[in-house]
């Protein structure tokens, strides 16, 4: 457990590039346009920060000349095996309806901020959007609950969003009699260890902090 703290305090995902830049753009899109989140759902999909830049300062047109299927971009911040689902060509492809449906679903979560909310406004994306599975949808709604400061993942659960964060990895804390994200806090807390941590923060940890026996 010490060791996932130490991580987040050097490494907060907060603080990762491709979320600062997420951050910056979505910021800018809200002085913009009138519904930041449908931006934010094109912003996230394109995945690299790069690109997203890109994509807010000079449109599609600029995005596909330099960053498209025959430009031979080599993305940074997008796994291998998702780069063919997230080049530009195949995001502006995407249905607007869906697009906007997906976003009025994302800020319903983040307000709300409901296990019922998230789930709904998961199974949209994975079932609306083409290329976004079951995994990319946890991670689009994670990022969007980071858009604002004060906003936490409304999971207590353990938040299992692919092999990194599998039901595997958290069998420790289980083992420990540490259930869910309530229990690592107070854990964490007669450790001396004061960093609070959410349910998309916890995943992403251990996700990056590979086991000791590993």
């Amino acid at each position: 457990m010490g060791r996932l703290i130490s991580f987040r305090d050097t490494n907060p995902l907060r603080m990762c590039p491709d979320i600062i830049v997420l951050r910056l753009c979505f910021n800018m899109m809200g002085h913009r346009v009138v519904d930041p989140w449908y931006e934010f759902v094109i912003m996230y999909a394109l995945g690299d920060p790069i690109i997203v830049e890109a994509y807010v300062t000079f449109g599609w047109e600029y995005v596909i000349q330099h960053y498209g299927i025959a430009s031979g971009y080599r993305y940074r911040h997008v796994s291998s095996r998702s780069v063919q689902y997230r080049r530009p060509e195949r995001i502006r492809d995407w249905d607007p309806v869906a697009i906007q449906a997906m976003a009025d679903a994302i800020m319903v979560a983040v307000n709300t901020r409901t296990r019922a909310s998230h789930t709904a406004a998961c199974r949209l994306a994975h079932t609306s959007l083409h290329g976004v599975g079951v995994h990319s949808a946890e991670e689009m709604l994670r990022a969007a609950y980071m858009m604002d400061h004060s906003a936490s993942h409304p999971f207590t659960t353990f938040l299992q969003m692919g092999e990194g964060s599998s039901k595997s990895r958290y069998e420790v804390f289980v083992n420990e009699g540490i259930r869910d994200i309530t229990d690592f806090n107070a854990v964490a807390a007669t450790m001396g260890l004061d960093s609070w941590v959410d349910a998309g923060e916890l995943a992403y940890l251990v996700c990056m902090v590979p086991p000791i026996d590993k």
